[in-house]
């Protein structure tokens, strides 16, 4: 688990991260980065044993419903996730992913997002030119995405 991790417990409410995997008696699932083997699919498109990179409840099992399902993954068109973020609900298919190597899994759990977060920031950034500043401070709930800001 990551300080990303105890966020989205801790604000789950707020953000509508306990939207993203709901459980009953009012409790809620942790949501997590991770990656997951299919063990079972009615998609034609969606393999048993194909490997993907999501955004995944703390549980055994994630039922999803497949939709704009490419080369490249789908996005998890459950009722109940429409009007939540987009990033959240996409799931990409490590076999097809670039960026994706096997040994470096648990490395692509904590960084990914967070990098991209950076990539976005430091891109906005430079869309305005860094705003004509000499000095950047930075703060961050996230170290690392932070750390990612300043590398980029």
């Amino acid at each position: 688990m990551t300080a990303n991790n105890i966020t989205y417990a801790a604000v789950g409410d707020r953000l509508r991260y306990w939207d993203f995997f709901p459980a009953p008696d009012n409790k809620g699932c942790i949501p997590v980065w991770g990656f997951a083997d299919v063990v079972a699919s009615r998609c034609d498109d969606i393999d048993v044993g194909a490997r993907f990179y999501g955004y995944y409840p703390m549980a055994t099992h994630l039922l999803v419903e497949p939709t704009q399902v490419r080369e490249s993954g789908f996005i998890d068109g459950a009722v109940h996730r429409n009007g939540l973020a987009l990033v959240y609900n996409q799931y990409l298919r490590c076999s097809k992913d670039p960026l994706y190597q096997a040994d470096t899994e648990a490395l692509q759990m904590v960084f990914r997002l967070l990098f991209t977060t950076s990539f976005l920031l430091d891109d906005f950034l430079a869309d305005y030119n860094f705003f004509a500043a000499t000095q950047i401070i930075l703060t961050s709930a996230s170290s690392k995405t932070a750390i990612s800001l300043v590398f980029l």
